[in-house]
């Protein structure tokens, strides 16, 4: 059975787990654009953009395993 102070930190958790992805889902575009102007292009190397039916369909192949890999980073290093 979860205590009263356990549910309030779970709730905690939750919150700031929540916060974080958002602010990285806001932050994402700006630091794909800052990094696409420092190697003189669109995207990260390895991010994929198609046009199906007059629509733009962006895959971020590179973008993914780059954040993917600062988040294994910041794992080992906490841990």
């Amino acid at each position: 059975m979860l205590k009263k102070r356990d549910i309030k930190s779970l709730y905690k958790w939750f919150f700031t787990i929540i916060l974080v992805v958002a602010i990285v889902a806001y932050t994402k575009p700006v630091f794909l654009r800052f990094i696409g102007k420092l190697l003189g292009r669109r995207g990260m190397p390895g991010d994929i953009t198609v046009y199906v039916f007059k629509r733009k369909l962006y895959l971020p192949f590179g973008s993914t395993f780059l954040f993917s890999l600062i988040a294994t980073c910041l794992y080992w290093a906490i841990r």
